[in-house]
């Protein structure tokens, strides 16, 4: 969940008005395109998820939060030790719901304002994520179930069909993308106008030892990285055109899955009837 977290979480203080009092409310939650996270979360961390619709995109949208003060300081308590990326805006909110009851306006403006600052700055280094991540290979399959991408590409070439496989990770803090580059090389560029970067495998041999490494924790993309390391397996010297074929329209068809009625991995699972969630 650290991982999962820190690549598309978020701990922030929203503030509202009524009047001319203004209201300061800590919030915890998890976006997603892939409801299997949002089940995932429920069933081992509670609150609840709804759907949100990106409009310009098209795209179906999920979102776990969690609501009460208790359950969100324990939750950042839980996922505090393992978190990186988003360890020191945990470290502010908990501090910040902890002592709510005794600041001063000026004081909550203060923590407003330093959660701002560490959303825009971050607070790791490529060195001290690095050992981490060697260290913590549940860690770099949450990352990877939050931003990660396994996919085929398939080009035409002289009139023949080309398949190139490519594993990539894609966020902001461009520190955790040069770590997995610094462990299994690769390649980090930045993607597009925004302010946002992409650690990409492109050799077959460093995709299958980076998903071996996090194939045992891996809960989302668990199926798709079972279909790349089956590609893999192919070899490059037989052509198998079916198979990558096959293999290629497998793996399109597991991103567009919107529902996964079991989710496991080699060290838990959750049976269907338990994914107990309040759903709009």
């Amino acid at each position: 969940m650290a991982g999962i977290f820190d690549a598309e979480g978020c701990a922030r203080i929203a503030t509202h008005k009524r009047g001319d009092k203004t209201y300061y409310e800590p919030k915890v939650y998890l976006s997603n395109k892939s409801r299997a996270v949002m089940q995932w979360s429920v069933l081992h961390f509670g609150g609840s998820f709804v759907r949100n619709v990106n409009n310009k995109a098209g795209e179906d949208w999920f979102i776990w939060y969690l609501q009460s003060f208790p359950t969100v300081v324990s939750f950042l308590k839980t996922i505090l030790p393992y978190l990186k990326y988003k360890r020191e805006q945990a470290e502010v909110l908990i501090e910040f719901i902890e002592n709510r009851n005794n600041l001063s306006e000026v004081q909550k403006n203060e923590y407003l304002k330093k959660l701002k600052e560490l959303k825009q700055h971050g607070s790791v280094t490529t060195e001290t994520n690095s050992s981490y991540l060697k260290a913590e290979p549940a860690y770099m399959a949450g990352f990877f179930d939050g931003e990660g991408c396994i996919r085929v590409n398939k080009t035409l070439s002289r009139g023949v069909i080309c398949y190139h496989l490519i594993a990539t990770v894609a966020n902001n803090d461009r520190s955790i993308l040069d770590s997995y580059k610094e462990i299994y090389g690769g390649d980090v560029r930045k993607k597009g106008k925004r302010e946002c970067f992409s650690w990409s495998l492109f050799n077959k041999n460093i995709i299958e030892k980076f998903l071996l490494d996090i194939l045992p924790y891996l809960v989302v993309k668990r199926e798709e990285a079972l279909a790349a390391m089956e590609y893999i397996r192919l070899g490059v010297k037989k052509h198998c055109p079916e198979k990558r074929e096959e293999l290629y329209q497998k793996l399109v068809a597991l991103k567009k899955l919107k529902t996964q009625s079991e989710l496991h991995s080699n060290m838990q699972s959750a049976p269907a009837e338990m994914l107990i969630a309040k759903t709009q």
